[in-house]
């Protein structure tokens, strides 16, 4: 066989190849137009996506104390009368966390990082819930640190969330129930 013509056969098959791929990419991508825009609202001249977002409060903290004091103190969060206590751990030399849930309604979370404020400690506290419907204007919060007996209030606020943003992740113009409420106190 000469040796051009081995070439040809190697290139003739490797062409066809290609042809065949590139039909089944073309086939491939006009499928996923064809069903994916319009689920997407693109012909009707939306841009709307199903991002969803979380319902939560969230507030900070002010502690006389480092991170490494807070180790082993209490967090509590009260949710109209409702609360819940965690444990606060140096999770390292510069971040203290806590997690704890209010049966039913959702999940508290707490973290400080080293040198946050010169007289101490600035914690970071957020409530997210497990539906938004959980989240009413005028709930009140109140958020304490506590020593590991309860007897001890270390800092303490509180406050009223007269009327929760509302939060449209995809844009106020997509219609539908894709919102969630946030607050701060």
């Amino acid at each position: 066989m000469p040796e051009g013509s081995c070439v040809g056969l190697v290139g003739g098959a490797f062409g066809r190849w290609k042809r065949w791929q590139a039909s089944r990419l073309l086939f491939g991508s006009a499928t996923v137009f064809a069903f994916a825009l319009p689920a997407c609202g693109v012909f009707e001249g939306q841009r709307c996506t199903r991002m969803g977002c979380i319902s939560g409060v969230g507030t900070t903290l002010d502690v006389p104390m480092s991170p490494e004091e807070l180790d082993g103190m209490r967090l509590e969060l009260c949710h109209n009368e409702r609360c819940a206590f965690a444990e606060m751990a140096l999770a390292s030399p510069q971040r203290l966390e806590c997690t704890t849930a209010i049966a039913n309604v959702g999940t508290v979370r707490c973290e400080s990082f080293t040198g946050a404020t010169a007289s101490g400690a600035r914690v970071t506290v957020s409530y997210s819930v497990a539906s938004r419907d959980n989240l009413r204007d005028g709930d009140t919060f109140v958020v304490r640190i506590m020593d590991p007996s309860l007897s001890v209030t270390i800092a303490e606020k509180s406050g009223t969330i007269a009327k929760y943003e509302i939060v449209h992740p995809n844009g106020e113009d997509c219609a539908g129930d894709d919102y969630c409420r946030s607050g701060t106190f």
